[in-house]
């Protein structure tokens, strides 16, 4: 394998928010970054553009033309992404990084797929919203060529290893995004909760001078439901998942999974562009989820969408 510094490209499957990101930052320190739009979605392909990545025509194209190749898709999707490229041709010492949500033995499934065809893989888990990596976000990672992959990022991200066992990465991104996604779960709860005893501002105030280590990150977190809650619901099912394997019996994870999936079927998606531009604040997001009720009990929902019908 090459050294980075002489690294000719890097493949980003797929250049949604976090692959347009990151692709971005490794274009910046002088690598070639491709990526295709081919059977994506019009913002997909916007991303791209605005991110100045090389599109090329196929999956095909750019796996042939890449050194590493990095995934970055909804963790259903994960083992696909992986399978439909170690089916393309690839160069003799290509590295197959992926860098999604998913739970350990998934992580560990994708590298036995990847290493019978002969490509070298990476286990990956990036923490950190994508609009903040080179500040604030951190590259978790572990493979035999973990340290390779972590020299190549080192100039634009921190990066940290977890030895050389496939998963150690995917299970500290389970444990560490179970934190955010819980602590939004109980903020939510708790503020609808707020709100029907009418003390919804109250609740916010006192939130933000007690608790403001708490306040940050949902802050930081809600705002990308509109757009993320089923990716996150998701992804909380992959952490439940995580610690079964584990041999433990999730009790809190599993209610946070049904919480997120129940956030996940209100109408919070049609307003992700207005939160995309700053125009909701977390008072206001608050009333958007109470329009839908989630907390309301499921009978109670069943018996209201029973007597809808028959109206």
């Amino acid at each position: 394998m090459q050294g980075t510094s002489n690294l000719a490209t890097i493949g980003v499957l797929y250049p949604g928010e976090m692959g347009s990101a990151l692709g971005r930052l490794l274009s910046g320190a002088g690598y070639r970054v491709v990526t295709t739009v081919d059977g994506r979605s019009t913002e997909t392909a916007r991303l791209a553009t605005a991110a100045g990545l090389e599109v090329l025509g196929s999956l095909e194209n750019v796996v042939a033309a890449s050194d590493v190749l990095l995934s970055l898709v909804p963790p259903a999707a994960a083992a696909s992404t992986a399978r439909h490229a170690a089916e393309c041709d690839f160069k003799p010492d290509a590295i197959y990084v992926d860098a999604n949500s998913i739970a350990p033995r998934t992580a560990r499934a994708i590298a036995e797929m990847v290493e019978e065809r002969g490509m070298q893989f990476v286990d990956a888990a990036i923490h950190g919203q994508s609009r903040r990596l080179p500040e604030h976000g951190v590259v978790y990672l572990s493979g035999a060529q973990a340290a390779f992959v972590g020299d190549l990022l080192e100039d634009i991200i921190k990066t940290r290893w977890l030895g050389c066992e496939p998963g150690r990465a995917s299970a500290m991104k389970m444990l560490m995004g179970g934190v955010s996604k819980g602590l939004v779960a109980l903020f939510v709860e708790l503020a609808l909760a707020a709100r029907e005893a009418s003390l919804l501002d109250e609740f916010l105030a006192g939130c933000g001078d007690w608790y403001p280590g708490v306040v940050a990150p949902v802050a930081r977190m809600l705002p990308t439901y509109p757009r993320h809650a089923v990716r996150r619901a998701d992804e909380m099912s992959e952490l439940e998942q995580t610690l079964r394997d584990l041999g433990l019996e999730p009790e809190v994870v599993a209610g946070v999974r049904r919480w997120t999936a129940r956030l996940a079927e209100t109408h919070l998606h049609q307003y992700a562009l207005a939160v995309d531009h700053g125009l909701f604040e977390i008072d206001d997001l608050i009333e958007v989820i109470a329009l839908d009720n989630p907390l309301r009990p499921i009978e109670a929902a069943a018996e209201r969408q029973l007597n809808t019908c028959r109206v």
